[in-house]
């Protein structure tokens, strides 16, 4: 059972660490698009056994062709159907005492608010976890679902909740002091009629399944063939150069020196836009024209930030 002291101020990056370091959650990078800077970046993710993976801090702003509200800072995705859960930006600041922000960019209801701090939110899913929490309330404050609000007041895990999610729930609570929540149901009504005022909404210009084909559009317009590249093949595979020589509606064609080694030499590949990095073009506007296999992290070595792999 969760412990009975009061539950403390939850920093964002101690709570990250406590689950990176403390629980072992295993953490994975992956390439993403920009939203402040057009372009990808790296971002280090962590398995938190609860229904959600946060974000390695620092945050930044990312959620290009999702649907969360303009004033909003991502800090972790469920894993289903690009659900994810943001700080509000208020007067230009967040913390974890900001408003907790679930986006679900396929469903009816948007964004909801979960949470006016970081804790109210951990309580909120402290007996079921965070990958259920969508369809409780719709934005105008109507509860959509009171069996399953019920059972997030629960004193005792629901018995569908799997045993290496209650132990790592039951782990949060006792580290954090966390009860769940009661009177969720008024509550949920109560941050929506604060809150909901105050989301910055993006225009409704495009559906999710067009602004995505704008921005692969936009992504795929950054190759041309000579282009050098850097692979990403998948989290802890390793890191592989390229050179584009084809790029289609959907996908870009690489050649690689054989990846896996097999005597093949070298290979062609028709890859995601999301599994490249671009590297700087040469005076001429010329890559260079002959790639070279890049060494990639071994399977068993820890996640680190990509700025620390050697490319040379």
């Amino acid at each position: 059972m969760a412990s009975h002291r009061r539950p403390v101020r939850v920093s964002y990056d101690d709570l990250y660490w406590f689950f990176a370091r403390e629980l072992n959650g295993g953490e994975f990078s992956s390439l993403e698009l920009d939203h402040e800077n057009p372009g990808l970046r790296w971002t280090t993710q962590v398995e938190t056994n609860c229904g959600m993976y946060l974000f390695r801090p620092p945050l930044y702003r990312e959620c290009v062709y999702r649907r969360s509200p303009l004033n909003s800072v991502e800090f972790a995705r469920t894993g289903g159907d690009g659900i994810h859960y943001s700080f509000l930006v208020l007067d230009g600041h967040w913390s974890e005492l900001s408003p907790v922000v679930l986006t679900d960019p396929c469903g009816e209801t948007s964004n909801v608010v979960l949470g006016e701090n970081l804790t109210e939110f951990l309580r909120l899913g402290i007996r079921r976890g965070y990958f259920a929490l969508s369809y409780l309330v719709d934005e105008d404050g109507s509860i959509r679902a009171p069996a399953r609000i019920e059972e997030l007041e629960a004193k005792e895990f629901p018995e569908d909740v799997e045993p290496e999610t209650a132990k790592a729930l039951r782990l949060l609570a006792d580290r954090y002091g966390l009860e769940p929540l009661e009177g969720v149901a008024d509550r949920l009504v109560e941050l929506q009629r604060r809150y909901q005022p105050l989301l910055r909404q993006a225009p409704p210009r495009c559906s999710f399944v067009e602004t995505t084909a704008l921005a692969t559009e936009r992504l795929l317009a950054r190759f041309r063939p000579g282009d050098a590249v850097i692979w990403e093949r998948g989290a802890g595979v390793g890191l592989v150069k390229a050179t584009v020589i084809a790029v289609t509606a959907k996908r870009v064609t690489i050649t690689a020196e054989d990846p896996d080694q097999t005597g093949a030499g070298v290979v062609t590949r028709h890859v995601n836009t999301l599994s490249l990095r671009l590297q700087p073009r040469g005076p001429t506007g010329q890559a260079p024209p002959r790639p070279v296999s890049g060494q990639g992290r071994r399977r068993d070595e820890a996640p680190r930030r990509p700025g620390g792999v050697s490319l040379s």
